[in-house]
């Protein structure tokens, strides 16, 4: 086991969180939604506008998360119908392999 991640209790409050754990426990990364009061919207907007959180850890900036908007007819019905969704992972160059790994 590399790490793992858990939610906060009341799950960050009006912005969704995650802390990310190291193998011995120790807290490496912070992952929050960005924009404003990102838990008042949902259900439809993910429909239509690409959703954020950032990767963050006291050292800085570690990357960020990306929720795709579904980019055309087929994959709004795949997205509407499942439980499938697109995300891209941005990570910052100077990450070790251990962290990176985490994020994944």
């Amino acid at each position: 086991l590399m790490g793992s991640a858990k939610m906060p209790p009341m799950a960050g409050g009006f912005t969704p969180s995650l802390e990310v754990f190291d193998k011995g426990h120790g807290v490496i990364a912070k992952v929050e939604a960005t924009g404003q009061f990102p838990c008042l919207f949902g259900g439809f907007s993910e429909m239509c506008c690409d959703q954020g959180y950032s990767i963050s850890s006291q050292s800085g900036r570690m990357g960020q998360i990306v929720k795709r908007k579904p980019k055309d007819f087929e994959s709004a019905m795949v997205e509407l119908l499942t439980d499938a969704d697109t995300f891209t992972l941005e990570l910052e160059q100077n990450l070790s392999v251990e962290q990176k790994a985490n994020m994944i």
